[in-house]
């Protein structure tokens, strides 16, 4: 006689399951928080901590401004969400960098748990334990969770959303569909390459629903659905751009001032410079932003609205591409490969340099795109013929990949793929220890042969992204910042590094002498700022610091001659017009007329 089995037996298993998965997950987020929490205990003794800049500062500035009350009345150039989310932090906690960098660790951390918790999804608790693991590890991924930027955002809703997209496509729920585009729309508003997701999601969840039997109506169902989700939160900010601005501008306008910066004649595929920099008051502008309105209005002697702009570095894009499609396509390739290189392309700052000058922790954080990018391309090879998630994710990171690379590469751009190779990377780890195990020596072969390809593609130096110029820039950034703090000689001491690796930046002589003469070294700071002239003849802010180091010495003609060079470049300089002022009230030192 058989015996039936008892009602609840699926039940049972289901809920054991999910115990294990959620006591996984848990463990895996406090290990991340707690390495997280570690770096930030480190890194809080470097000046970066403190002073942010560039990016860093523009966000910084932007969620002040907020607070304040003063609401840009324009298009936005670059996507709010983050910037507001700074906001509110600060409303909710103060100015505090410290609070910033502690919900970034939750979020770094909560990010690791996702990995985790969508290898497992897709391959099981082993593959997701080891991919969540090595993210806890991941080096990069830790140092960019620290900065006051979007990467900590960025991958945590991406990942979110290829989970909601694999679950979706499992228990073939409308309401989880519709979560998936929504989270990938909240993702955009960080950095609208994600949308790129949108299809892939789409057609994997589409197959996976068909191969299941699932009728055509609820295919063009739950395909709209995801869709209207996606693009309800893009379209209600471009309404909003176009409320504020009269100007219905697509999220935010950078796209076509940043896709211009990488397809010119000038352009290396990693440098985000611009050919021009406008003059700006105030403590910080975005040059980027200034160059995308001005540089275009100057081209066309024309008023531009943003989107104008925009498409009018579109079209410099374009005919770029036209008139020059091969070097157009060797610096596509170039990109592509950089894209897959081990060294981690600095992007306002160099993760090699904290790592080596400022938080040696990180050296405790060894997991790097040095391993993840031959174990995750030898992922995709041995999986992508017959596991659907294995095509799952591999899409997904050269989706995405394809995303920046028509842009410019840096470090930060590739951190929301990161996942998804480390969860490929898992998967070929498993495939080689049951090969190993099975001695199944067809799959041994199919495996060495993708080291031995991958492993020296990504670990070799196709090109030079990494000169003594550009750490010396890391060096200056540190002595910028120290001066900030009023740290003076330790500021000195960053610049003096600086210049033993480039004595060709007048910009270094020049806050060299600017740190010296806060010391009262009036006399070791006048060679500095003769030295920044004469790189740069032009450069009013040397000549004014000269000006004002002579004055110190009571050289008083000298003094004079360097203010009234002032003057001469830029008449408008009443801090100059005040010394000279100064200079011609003490007896015997008149400015003649």
């Amino acid at each position: 006689m058989i015996r039936a089995e008892p009602a609840n037996t699926d039940k049972t298993s289901e809920e054991r399951e999910r115990r294990l998965r959620t006591f996984i997950a848990l463990l895996i987020f406090i290990l991340a928080l707690t390495v997280h929490l570690a770096y930030l205990s480190e890194y809080a003794k470097s000046p970066f901590f403190w002073v942010p800049a560039l990016d860093a500062l523009y966000h910084d500035q932007a969620a002040l401004r907020i607070n304040a009350g003063h609401i840009d009345a324009h298009a936005f150039f670059r996507p709010p969400l983050y910037v507001y989310s700074l906001a509110v932090i600060y409303q909710c906690f103060g100015h505090s960098y410290w609070a910033v960098r502690l919900i970034q660790a939750v979020i770094g951390a909560g990010s690791c748990s996702l990995t985790f918790l969508l290898g497992n999804r897709l391959f099981g608790h082993r593959v997701g334990m080891v991919a969540g693991m090595l993210q806890c590890f991941y080096g990069p991924l830790i140092f960019a969770d620290g900065e006051l930027h979007t990467p900590s955002f960025e991958v945590f809703l991406d990942t979110a959303a290829i989970l909601l997209v694999a679950e979706s496509a499992r228990l073939k729920s409308l309401t989880i569909e519709a979560a998936a585009g929504f989270v990938i729309g909240l993702s955009a508003l960080v950095r609208p390459n994600v949308l790129v997701l949108l299809p892939v999601g789409g057609v994997w969840i589409y197959y996976r629903h068909k191969n299941a039997g699932v009728v055509p109506k609820r295919l063009a169902l739950g395909a709209t659905l995801i869709l209207c989700c996606a693009m309800l939160l893009p379209c209600l900010v471009t309404l909003r751009n176009n409320a504020v601005g009269r100007d219905p501008v697509f999220i935010a306008s950078q796209g076509g001032v940043n896709l211009y910066i990488g397809n010119r004649a000038q352009a290396d595929g990693f440098t985000p410079s611009t050919p021009r920099r406008y003059e700006y008051s105030g403590q910080y502008e975005d040059s980027v932003a200034l160059f995308g309105q001005r540089g275009a209005e100057d081209a066309l002697h024309s008023r531009l609205t943003a989107s104008q702009a925009q498409r009018y570095w579109l079209d410099q894009s374009a005919l770029w591409w036209r008139h020059h499609p091969s070097d157009a396509l060797r610096l596509t390739w170039k990109k592509w490969v950089l894209a897959w290189t081990h060294v981690e392309i600095r992007n306002n700052l160099a993760f090699d340099y904290i790592r080596k000058e400022w938080v040696p922790f990180l050296w405790a954080c060894p997991i790097g795109f040095w391993l993840v990018g031959p174990l995750g391309l030898t992922g995709m090879v041995l999986g992508c013929r017959r596991d659907s998630s294995v095509v799952l994710l591999s899409a997904a990171a050269l989706a995405y990949t394809f995303s920046y690379v028509a842009f410019f590469d840096a470090d930060r751009f590739r951190l929301p793929v990161v996942p998804f190779l480390l969860i490929l990377s898992a998967f070929a780890l498993r495939r080689i220890c049951k090969a190993v195990a099975g001695r199944d020596w067809r799959q041994m072969r199919t495996v060495l042969a993708c080291l031995v390809i991958f492993g020296p593609f990504v670990n070799a130096n196709w090109y030079t992204v990494v000169t003594p110029k550009t750490w010396s820039l890391d060096y200056w950034s540190a002595g910028n910042r120290m001066t900030s703090l009023g740290r003076y000689d330790e500021a000195a001491k960053q610049y003096e590094k600086a210049l033993t690796m480039d004595r060709t930046n007048p910009e270094i002589w020049l806050n060299l002498g600017y740190a010296l003469y806060n010391q009262g070294q009036f006399a070791d700071a006048v060679p500095c700022f003769v030295q920044t002239i004469e790189m740069d003849s032009r450069y009013a802010s040397a000549y004014y610091d000269l000006g004002i180091t002579e004055e110190q010495l009571k050289n008083f003609p000298q003094a004079k001659l360097a203010l009234q060079a002032v003057l001469k470049i830029d008449p408008t300089r009443l801090d100059a017009q005040s010394e000279l002022a100064k200079i011609d009230s003490i007896p015997g030192h008149r400015l003649e007329p």
